[in-house]
C-alpha cells in the first residue's frame, strides 16, 4: 500500500452541525496526489459519529475514523488521531470550519515539493459569525494587513499579531515527528497544540504565507458574563503563556524576550481578573505593569476598579457584553 501524499487530520466532539460541510469541503479538493482523511471524534454524543460513519461507507479509501471509546480531551485525541497519519504534508481542519479552495492542497504542496527549506503554508481566511450569519472575508488583511513569510521564528517567539490558523496550513510532517514534543505537552497539560507548533516548525524551517483566502473559520457564541467559561479561559492564556515561557526557555531567548512574554501575560490576565472579579490578582497585575512603565487605558483602569467594588464591577460587565455584541 503507497503511503497517502497528505494526511488531513480532522479532529471533532460534538459538532455534528457542522462536520458534514467540514468533510465535504475536503473531499472537493482537486489534486493529482492521493490524500487521506482521519478524523478523531472524541466520543461525541450528538450524532457526529453516525454522519462520519456514512462518510466512511462512501469513502472507505480515504476516510479514516478514530472513534474515541471515552472523551480524552484535545490534546489526547489529537495526538492520537496524528499518530494514524501517513502522508508526507499534513493539513488540519477541525470539524467547524471549512476549506473554501478546491486547489489549496495542491498550490500547498507544489510550493512544498518545490521549496524544501520551507516546512509550512499558511493562508490568508475568512470568519463566519455563526449566530448573526455574518461573513468576514480576508480576515487577517483587515485586521493587520500582509502576512510575513520566511524566517518569521522572532515573530512567533512571543505574543504578536502573527495568526497562523491551523484550518489554512500544510505542514512538513517530518517537522513535528523530529521536534515537537506531545510528552512535554502532555506534561504541562497545554490545553492548545498550534502556539507550541508553530515556534517549533519557525525554529527549523521557513514560513510561507499565501494571500488567499483558502477556507473559512466557524466563530461560534459563547456568552461573556458566563464566570465557567470566562475560567475556562484563563485556563487557556494561562497555558498558552506556559508554552511561551517553556520555549523561551528552551531555545535560550534573552532576558528582552522574556520580558515581553510577561508583560503581554500580565495585560491578559488584568482583563481576566476582572471577569473573573479577582480583586488580589488585579493588584499584582497592576503592580507589575507599572514596573513595566504601563499606561493604562481608561478602559482598563475602570475595569481594576471594578474588581474593587462589587457593584461596580457588575455594571462593567454588563457594560462590556453590551459593547461586545455591537462590535460583532
Amino acid at each position: 500500500m503507497v503511503a497517502p501524499k497528505v494526511s488531513v487530520l480532522v479532529v471533532t466532539y460534538n459538532q455534528a452541525p457542522f462536520i458534514e460541510q467540514a468533510l465535504n469541503s475536503i473531499l472537493e479538493q482537486k489534486t493529482c496526489f492521493e490524500f487521506e482523511v482521519v478524523i478523531g471524534d472524541d466520543c461525541s454524543t450528538d450524532g457526529t459519529g453516525e454522519i462520519i460513519q456514512h462518510f466512511q461507507q462512501w469513502y472507505p479509501e480515504i476516510i479514516k475514523p478514530v472513534f474515541n471509546a471515552e472523551n480524552l480531551g484535545f490534546l489526547h485525541n489529537w495526538k492520537k488521531t496524528y499518530e494514524r497519519c501517513l502522508g508526507e504534508f499534513l493539513a488540519i481542519l477541525e470539524g467547524d470550519d471549512f476549506w473554501t479552495d478546491p486547489l489549496k492542497l495542491q498550490k500547498q504542496v507544489e510550493f512544498l515539493d518545490k521549496n524544501p527549506d520551507y516546512g509550512l503554508v499558511y493562508t490568508e481566511y475568512n470568519r463566519f459569525y455563526q449566530n448573526k450569519n455574518k461573513l468576514v472575508t480576508s480576515f487577517c488583511n483587515k485586521q493587520w494587513g500582509l502576512l510575513p513569510s520566511g524566517d518569521v521564528f522572532h515573530k512567533l517567539i512571543y505574543p504578536q499579531d502573527l495568526l497562523i490558523q491551523f484550518l489554512t496550513t500544510l505542514i512538513r510532517k517530518e517537522l513535528i515527528d523530529k521536534h515537537y514534543e506531545f510528552d512535554v505537552a502532555v506534561a504541562h497539560q497545554w490545553r492548545t497544540i498550534d502556539v507550541g507548533l508553530w515556534i517549533v516548525i519557525a525554529k527549523h524551517s521557513k514560513v510561507k504565507y499565501f494571500n488567499q483566502p483558502m477556507a473559512t473559520y466557524r466563530v461560534l457564541e459563547s456568552s461573556i458574563s458566563n464566570n465557567k467559561d470566562r475560567f475556562s479561559r484563563y485556563m487557556f492564556h494561562q497555558s498558552v503563556f506556559d508554552i511561551y515561557n517553556y520555549y523561551a526557555n528552551k531555545y535560550h531567548q534573552p532576558n528582552e524576550i522574556k520580558n515581553k512574554i510577561r508583560y503581554h501575560h500580565l495585560r491578559v490576565l488584568l482583563n481576566d481578573a476582572f471577569f473573573l472579579k479577582k480583586k488580589n490578582l488585579a493588584t499584582k497585575c497592576k503592580m507589575e505593569l507599572s514596573q513595566f512603565g504601563y499606561k493604562f487605558s481608561l478602559n482598563q483602569r475602570f475595569k481594576y476598579y471594578a474588581t474593587r467594588c462589587k457593584s461596580l464591577n457588575s455594571l462593567a460587565l454588563y457594560l462590556s457584553k453590551i459593547i461586545n455584541q455591537l462590535k460583532k
